[in-house]
């Protein structure tokens, strides 16, 4: 998965903001149930960004987005929000360019708890899974760029409908072109491997292709090693070449 879009501090000017009644138990200080648009928020439930957050790749603001709760991070005061059917299809072209450019998805993202409020569901999750494939398959083809050659090289003489074979491609082609070990950072949460957005790692080997996930990097984070896919790492000197080559495996990832 990529990297969510993520609000930061200082994009709301209002400090205040973020302490909202989200905090708030289900019963008020008189024992009575609080109605639901004051209780604590939960995943599932439907939100709308209401003002004050603006995303910093092309200076939109979200006022007015909807989506549904998937993760409530309390420690940090955060809600991740999956975008619902009505503003995916809204959501413009250059944005979605943009998050495909900077290895960030666009059907999500991580928002303060101060700037959202409940709001109904207006459509169904069956209809936000649909929006996402044909939006997809829409931008697909936006790879064809000054390194398509490359990707082209890379996929010569493989058949296009067998992915494993791609992906073992892109691995005989990345263990020749990265300089391995590097530093890198991880892009998206992942409860199963126990790491979190921005953790650090270092990439010492690359693995077998898998059929879902990709090319496996072999990684080791303090004391633990383990496999994780390469699709969700993100070299920490964005300069280098490693960066570069990644970067382009990513790109086609995301997008094939």
């Amino acid at each position: 998965m990529k990297r969510f879009g993520r609000w930061r501090k200082g994009d709301d000017d209002d400090e205040s903001k973020k302490k909202r009644r989200w905090g708030r138990r289900d019963k008020d200080d008189k024992g009575k149930k609080r109605r639901w648009w004051s209780r604590p928020l939960a995943v599932g439930q439907t939100v709308k960004v209401k003002k004050g957050i603006t995303e910093p790749l092309l200076g939109l603001s979200l006022r007015g987005w909807r989506g549904r709760v998937v993760l409530v991070d309390e420690r940090v005061g955060t809600v991740h929000v999956a975008w619902d059917s009505i503003t995916l299809q809204k959501m413009s072209a250059a944005y979605i360019q943009a998050c495909e450019e900077a290895g960030q998805v666009w059907t999500h993202y991580v928002l303060p708890m101060g700037v959202i409020g409940k709001s109904k569901p207006r459509d169904r999750e069956e209809d936000v899974a649909l929006v996402q494939a044909t939006l997809q398959a829409e931008h697909m083809q936006k790879l064809v760029s000054a390194n398509d050659w490359t990707v082209r090289m890379v996929l010569a003489g493989v058949p296009t409908d067998n992915e494993l074979a791609a992906f073992n491609a892109w691995r005989q082609h990345l263990y020749r072109a990265l300089i391995l070990p590097f530093e890198a950072n991880v892009a998206a949460l992942d409860r199963r491997l126990g790491v979190r957005e921005g953790d650090d790692v270092w990439v010492t080997d690359l693995g077998q292709a898998d059929p879902m996930f990709g090319v496996l990097a072999l990684v080791r984070r303090q004391q633990r090693r383990f496999e994780m896919p390469l699709a969700d790492l993100k070299v920490a000197n964005g300069k280098s070449g490693n960066a570069q080559q990644l970067s382009l495996y990513q790109k086609w990832f995301w997008l094939r």
